[in-house]
């Protein structure tokens, strides 16, 4: 008789090699989902930074911080005179383009401006504030206000 040699691979080969590249994809993945949701909540804390940058200028010329709304996705700018611009475009969350929520004091003297971020193992996330009706965990104030005292740490 002679002795054949068989070429290629056994289905309980196939069936492991299968199994570790699922595997393998799976761990992939995972870190990529973490990535994106760190990358998202990093747009959202410097959207805050930048708002309050321009509520900041907005109070410097009115001597108050804006009294209404803000115009989440479009121009910040002075009503009087629209030519003083203070930010092109105020932006919106990133991942499901709601807008921020911005409450201020009754008499313009105070404001604040949330979001959520989806890290919530991220140190900053520990703010538990609500506003228009939803709660928060990360937030931008103005000076003379401790977020901290306002909501529970």
């Amino acid at each position: 008789m002679k002795n054949k040699k068989q070429f290629g691979f056994s289905l309980i080969e196939l069936l492991v090699a299968i199994l570790i590249l699922g595997v393998l994809a799976m761990v992939g993945l995972a870190s990529f989902v973490s990535s994106q949701k760190k990358a998202r909540d990093a747009v959202r804390k410097h959207d805050l930074t930048e708002v309050q940058k321009a509520i900041e200028m907005y109070q410097a010329d009115h001597g108050l911080y804006p009294l209404l709304d803000l115009p989440w996705g479009n121009e910040f700018n002075d009503p009087a005179h629209p030519e003083t611009l203070y930010m092109k475009k105020l932006p919106k969350d990133p991942l499901s383009g709601q807008r921020y929520c911005y409450q201020t004091g009754d008499e313009g003297d105070s404001y604040q401006v949330y979001a959520n971020l989806e890290n919530t193992n991220d140190p900053v996330a520990k703010l538990s504030a609500t506003c228009g009706g939803r709660s928060y965990n990360f937030g931008l104030s103005s000076p003379n206000i401790n977020l901290e005292e306002l909501g529970e740490p």
